[in-house]
């Protein structure tokens, strides 16, 4: 917001300042990745990018905003030929070059995705966003060591609240799938902490506590608090974004294997059918595996397997 109003002040004066308006269009988009309305947000973001590279077609970052403004609307299309631009331009944008990495990394294609984070990450060893998006495509080569490496290099990087959220829930939802659930739950309050609003973050310390939940050396009372306040953070992190299937699903197996309450879990997994194919937390192939993890679990409830 002090982006934008601090180059609209300049745009007052000079409505052609390509520089202006190029900050302008990547401080709208952002906002609107970050608030989960990008369509909404991301018309402005492009207009003021195309505003910006008309004003200065040799200016590099007006082609990362105008890329960034259609990523996040999932015109990838429009995203890479954009980026290309701004890296044809300026060869050691880093950010740019990051850019088209996390656009193919959002269509799925992964080999293209870590091939340009690991070429921003030699330009720039120091960008968090690099490391964070080389840790998911570690995740999907089932390198979990080297995507803890990754997620922790990309935390410790940044003084950015969202970025650094965003590693520790992935850092906490890798422990946790290691067993380790001390540092599991280390790490999903730190994501909380850093930023309350990322709805992941409270996800990943949901299914901490689910787990925690789970330990039988626990006290029946014990057990009992970490299972409610399991559900309470998973149910927070559906309310900052409904859309999101994995809390749904979470959600629908709680009151399916601890509850026993059958129709409730299916109005998690039917909410969850329509969440999968608006969610933007998931990728192209990720997408598919939710979908499918539904299904199954849904059969399952129905008592069909």
């Amino acid at each position: 917001t002090g982006v934008i109003t601090q180059a609209d002040a300049i745009l007052v004066k000079n409505p052609s300042d390509a520089v202006a308006l190029t900050y302008r269009a990547l401080a709208i988009a952002q906002q609107g990745s970050l608030a989960f309305v990008e369509t909404e947000f991301g018309n402005e973001a492009v207009e003021s990018a195309q505003a910006a590279v008309a004003a200065d077609p040799g200016y590099a970052e007006a082609y990362r905003a105008l890329a960034y403004a259609y990523e996040i609307q999932q015109d990838y299309a429009n995203a890479h030929a954009n980026y290309g631009k701004a890296i044809e331009l300026d060869p050691q944008n880093a950010a740019a070059i990051f850019g088209n990495a996390h656009a193919y990394d959002l269509q799925g294609d992964l080999v293209k995705a870590e091939a340009g984070y690991r070429a921003a990450l030699a330009i720039d060893a120091n960008l968090a966003v690099a490391h964070q998006g080389l840790g998911r495509a570690l995740i999907a080569q089932a390198d979990t060591d080297g995507a803890i490496r990754e997620f922790k290099a990309a935390y410790a990087l940044t003084l950015n609240t969202h970025i650094r959220s965003e590693a520790a829930a992935s850092l906490a939802i890798l422990l946790l799938g290691a067993k380790d659930l001390a540092s599991g739950l280390h790490y999903a309050s730190l994501a909380t902490k850093a930023d309350p609003a990322y709805p992941l973050a409270w996800y990943a310390l949901g299914i901490a506590e689910m787990d925690r939940a789970g330990q039988s050396s626990l006290s029946q009372e014990d057990r009992l608090a970490s299972l409610q306040a399991g559900m309470a953070a998973n149910a927070k992190a559906i309310a900052l974004y409904p859309d999101l299937s994995i809390a749904l699903i979470q959600q629908a197996k709680t009151f399916h294997y601890v509850f026993k309450n059958r129709s409730q879990a299916l109005i998690m997994l039917a909410r969850a059918e329509k969440a999968v194919i608006s969610d933007i937390t998931l990728n192209a192939p990720a997408k598919t595996a939710v979908a499918k993890e539904i299904q199954d679990l849904k059969a399952v409830v129905q008592g069909t397997l």
